[in-house]
C-alpha cells in the first residue's frame, strides 16, 4: 500500500537504458478501492489517460515508439495494468501483474448462459467499458500473473469478487 512510479521503476532502470526502452511510471491518484464503483471508473479514466499519454509522447519528445506496450503493476498497479491490457490488447504485447487484489473478467457476458448480468459489468467483466474487445485479441497479449504464497490475508481483497476469484489473492 502506498507505493509510487518513481520507487518502482528504479530496478527497470538498467535494463530500460541498455534495451532503449522509454519507462513509463506514473503514480496515480486512486480512489476508495473497496468501492467497485470507483475502481471501475478510476481504471477506466486512468487507462485512457495512459494510452493518451503514451500516444502524445513519441509527438512531443520526436522520439518514434513502438504502438504496442509491455505493461508491468504492483497491487493496485497490477490490477490497473491487467485492465489496460483487456481495454486495449491492440495496444499491449505483454502485462506482468503481481498481487493485484482483483482482476476484470476477460468476457463481457456468463460462459454458460451467454447473458449479461451484473457480475460481467466493469469492473468485475468487461460489460459497459464502453468499447468491444475483441477474445481473440486478447489471446496474443503475453500475460504473467504472480502472488506470494504470503498474499493470503481475506482483508486485502474485496468481497464483491469472491464468488470469481475466491477469498484471498492465491
Amino acid at each position: 500500500m502506498g507505493g509510487e512510479g518513481r520507487g518502482f521503476c528504479q530496478s527497470y532502470l538498467r535494463a530500460a537504458d541498455e534495451s532503449g526502452w522509454i519507462l513509463v511510471a506514473p503514480t496515480f491518484s486512486y480512489g476508495n478501492w473497496r468501492d467497485p464503483a470507483v475502481v471501475g471508473g478510476d481504471d477506466a479514466a486512468l487507462t485512457r489517460a495512459l494510452i493518451a499519454f503514451v500516444d502524445g509522447f513519441a509527438q512531443k519528445q520526436g522520439v518514434p515508439t513502438y504502438p504496442e506496450l509491455a505493461i508491468i503493476g504492483f497491487s493496485r498497479g497490477a490490477q490497473l495494468a491487467h485492465c489496460r491490457a483487456l481495454a486495449y490488447p491492440e495496444r499491449v504485447s505483454a502485462v506482468a501483474a503481481a498481487s493485484a487484489g482483483t482482476y476484470t473478467l476477460p468476457t463481457e457476458t456468463d460462459r454458460v448462459s451467454g447473458a449479461t448480468d451484473s457480475a460481467r459489468r466493469f469492473p468485475f467483466g468487461l460489460a459497459g467499458f464502453g468499447r468491444h474487445v475483441s477474445p481473440a485479441r486478447l489471446g496474443s497479449v503475453t500475460s504473467w500473473i504472480a502472488v506470494s504464497e504470503n498474499d493470503d490475508r481475506p482483508d486485502d481483497v474485496l468481497r464483491q469478487w469472491d464468488a470469481y476469484l475466491g477469498r484471498t489473492r492465491l
